[in-house]
């Protein structure tokens, strides 16, 4: 009775430890990271090497969001790129206990780590300083929370992490976001347009790309701080608007509407706002027509698509 009694103590101390763990980490869900590709399996093995020294890590991004649409069937695409971990070993340690290159990051605590013959851009848990050029933040603080790290990005859906073992940690209910298909921010959106107003450009890629719905806060916030575009390099506003070209018509048509929507095209060149309006319609009539790449029919990237191209749509 007592070797029994001492084994049930011993199985109910083990649950309770690690559901307390995993409470505290937020996870929710545990995927396979075997079954998609390379570069992910790779990230994983990196974090799983980082946790031998001692340390967290963790697949982070943009690459987390997609596996997790994947995993819920929202995707049919399982090819993910762009594979960044975050973790707390120092860059100093990572350079020491792997072979590392500068990506010129690390004043914000980025380098590159190579393994398996893969580079991937590691960053040590941080949290920002104020962003006075509603760009970048003056300073940053290195944590060892990595729920603190994560109250530091964009919107819900990209502030997820992947351990070692495929559980995925969500402090901000993104994977709901995801399922409800609304696009939500890190904390309060006024604040997080203030401090880089790119994000609003990028809410509605996010918005156009994945089919969600910007709710009424949100759309309140681009609206009181859309002023800041002002100060946004033109090539960035077009690197946004590029990547949602690739994604087809529709989507392109969604991206732009939220911009005439919204008053945006004002703010970021204010003789185009006409023109603007005309290319969403050529855009919107293309797409109900056929939703195929943009990149059959558009060569000049460098120039706004709905400033320049508007004769190209016409000829298409």
């Amino acid at each position: 009775f007592l070797l029994n009694r001492s084994a049930d103590l011993a199985i109910i101390n083990f649950i309770f430890t690690e559901n307390l763990y995993f409470s505290i980490l937020s996870v929710v869900m545990k995927i396979d990271v075997s079954k998609y590709n390379y570069e992910v399996f790779g990230g994983s093995c990196l974090c799983r090497v980082i946790n031998s020294y001692g340390y967290e890590a963790y697949l982070v991004g943009g690459c987390v969001r997609d596996i997790i649409m994947h995993t819920l069937d929202m995707v049919d695409n399982a090819n993910i790129h762009d594979v960044d971990i975050a973790t707390n070993m120092p860059i100093e340690m990572l350079k020491a206990k792997f072979k590392t290159a500068s990506n010129n990051g690390e004043v914000h605590g980025t380098i590159l780590v190579k393994w398996n013959d893969i580079y991937f851009e590691t960053t040590q848990f941080r949290t920002d300083g104020a962003y006075t050029d509603g760009r970048h933040p003056d300073s940053i603080t290195f944590t060892e929370s990595f729920k603190e790290d994560t109250a530091r990005r964009d919107f819900t859906i990209n502030a997820m992490g992947i351990d070692a073992d495929g559980n995925i940690i969500d402090y901000h209910n993104g994977i709901k976001c995801l399922e409800d298909k609304v696009l939500s921010t890190v904390g309060d959106p006024a604040e997080r347009f203030e401090e880089d107003a790119l994000r609003i450009i990028r809410a509605y890629r996010f918005a156009s790309r994945f089919k969600m719905t910007i709710p009424d806060d949100v759309r309140e916030a681009i609206r009181k701080t859309k002023y800041k575009l002002a100060n946004i390099a033109m090539e960035r506003v077009f690197d946004e608007i590029k990547k949602c070209m690739s994604y087809g018509y529709s989507e392109l048509y969604e991206m732009i509407d939220h911009m005439v929507t919204d008053g945006i095209f004002q703010i970021i060149d204010p003789k185009s706002y006409i023109n603007a309006v005309k290319a969403r319609n050529l855009i919107g009539g293309r797409a109900i027509r056929k939703n195929n790449n943009m990149g059959e029919f558009f060569t000049d990237l460098g120039s706004l698509v709905c400033m320049l191209w508007e004769s190209d749509l016409r000829n298409a």
